[in-house]
């Protein structure tokens, strides 16, 4: 199962480094359109911090580093282009983390039908959200509650389109995971060794990803004891990891003005009073949710409850609290409090419900479990088949000629740039070549240059 879901997930950026047998440029998908800006900031930026190409007042080095290894690759392999990079980079992490995760189902499970269940859950399961759009749709159903009757802006994401689109959020997220495993379960050298790696992969959640990271803070106090003997054991490796904590923060200083925390939108409009509306809403959302986006879960999760032990108890209730949280506090923009902020909570979901499948009480509730479960995979599989098919209409339609490129040809002719190798006429992606690769397909000239305008410093 593994491999079929490592595979499946990666097969849509093959059209990447097949661009070398086209006389043309494969379209960026999605939001790799993003991935390209990021890279091309980390790869030519003069110094650290990172700057964003079209602003170098922004600083960009916050949020990404999770993406290094990309990066690297471009810059150790010159001749590979961004979205070679990118495929790269995916390839390799996603194989990392999925057969990770299987390790770690291994570790944690007794029995083979709870490891496959856990597995099918942290891939292929992808909730009932595909029900809102009609039968044949293939495109992302994650967004159902905004186009719903209840406005919402609280999206959640499966596994597959975390790791799928953003593997930066993901990375920061199983880098949570690690963290616990390796504090109670594995071995690293010397109780020094083990503090810093311990520590390392909190300090890399917060800088991949600080809302993947946030679910964390109250699960580590569940764990004081781990935490505080590991820093007892070698408090000045204690020391140095806290000071290598702070020293970047400033990074999220760089943050452009319209990126700010609000309240979710998700309401019941009978009236024309938001919070009335949003009252009204809420017992709604504590049970259409978890059914629409967990198969219900949670709610059956809530109804053996009794039967956990302490500590599992208290990881359910954060992650329960969290989820809750979601219905009053978002993020501007596409709400990444809740797509990524519910990372850790939705695997705790999961690997509680595989643990103690074996309890539910009645034998047809397991049976319409098993039911909710599969139809749960076709909000994975749809998806799936509708970036393969994209990936090979991009492939096929790869343009010579792109005429958004004079934008970015004449905004990067700095001699700072030209300066750079890569931007040389010799070289084998001259300057107008390089920028086109931030092109993203299926979206207008016009919408791309708004998007840059709050990055220029210019008035929308």
């Amino acid at each position: 199962m593994s491999l079929l879901f490592w595979i499946l997930m990666n097969l849509p950026r093959l059209s990447y480094p097949m661009e070398w047998q086209v006389p043309g440029v494969v379209r960026a998908l999605g939001d790799d359109y993003y991935r390209l800006a990021e890279l091309i900031s980390m790869t030519l930026s003069p110094s650290f911090p990172l700057q964003h190409y079209l602003n170098q007042d922004y600083l960009f080095s916050f949020y990404y580093c999770s993406l290094i290894p990309f990066a690297v690759l471009k810059l150790l392999i010159p001749f590979i282009t961004i979205k070679d990079a990118i495929f790269l980079g995916n390839l390799i992490y996603s194989y990392l983390i999925v057969f990770s995760l299987l390790e770690v189902a291994l570790l944690f499970f007794r029995t083979r039908f709870q490891v496959r269940l856990f597995l099918f859950l942290c891939s292929f399961f992808g909730g009932l959200d595909w029900i809102f759009f009609p039968l044949l749709s293939l495109q992302n159903f994650e967004w159902w509650q905004k186009y719903s009757w209840f406005r919402g802006n609280t999206q959640i994401s499966s596994f597959y389109t975390t790791m799928f689109w953003t593997i930066h959020h993901f990375a920061a997220f199983y880098s949570l995971i690690l963290f616990f495993v390796v504090a109670r379960f594995y071995r690293v050298g010397s109780a020094t060794k083990k503090t810093a790696v311990i520590f390392l992969l909190l300090i890399h959640s917060f800088y991949s990803s600080i809302f993947a990271f946030l679910p964390v803070l109250a699960l580590l106090w569940i764990e004081r004891k781990v935490v505080l003997h590991r820093a007892r054991r070698s408090p000045i490796v204690t020391v140095l990891a806290f000071l290598l904590l702070l020293s970047p923060m400033f990074l999220y200083l760089g943050k452009v003005g319209s990126q700010h925390f609000v309240i979710s939108s998700f309401n019941l409009p009978l009236t024309k009073h938001f919070w009335i509306d949003k009252a009204l809403g809420f017992p709604l959302y504590l049970t259409l949710i978890p059914l629409v986006e967990f198969c219900g879960i949670p709610l059956m999760l809530l109804a053996i409850y009794k039967q956990f032990s302490a500590k599992q108890r208290a990881y359910f209730l954060c992650s329960f609290f969290f989820f809750v949280l979601t219905d009053f506090v978002a993020y501007s923009g596409f709400n990444n409090f809740c797509m990524r902020g519910m990372l850790l909570p939705t695997w705790i979901f999961f690997f509680l419900f595989a643990t103690h499948i074996s309890q539910i009480p009645f034998q047809k509730a397991k049976l319409g479990a098993a039911l909710l479960l599969i139809l749960g995979s076709v909000g994975v599989l749809k998806p799936m088949m509708y970036q393969s098919i994209q990936a090979v209409y991009n492939y096929r339609n790869a343009s010579v000629g792109n005429p958004a490129r004079e934008i970015f040809h004449q905004v990067a002719r700095t001699p700072e740039l030209q300066s750079n190798p890569v931007f040389q006429p010799s070289a084998p992606y001259a300057l107008p070549y390089f920028y086109c690769e931030k092109m993203m397909f299926g979206v207008r000239l016009q919408d791309m240059e708004e998007k840059d305008k709050e990055l220029l410093g210019l008035p929308k």
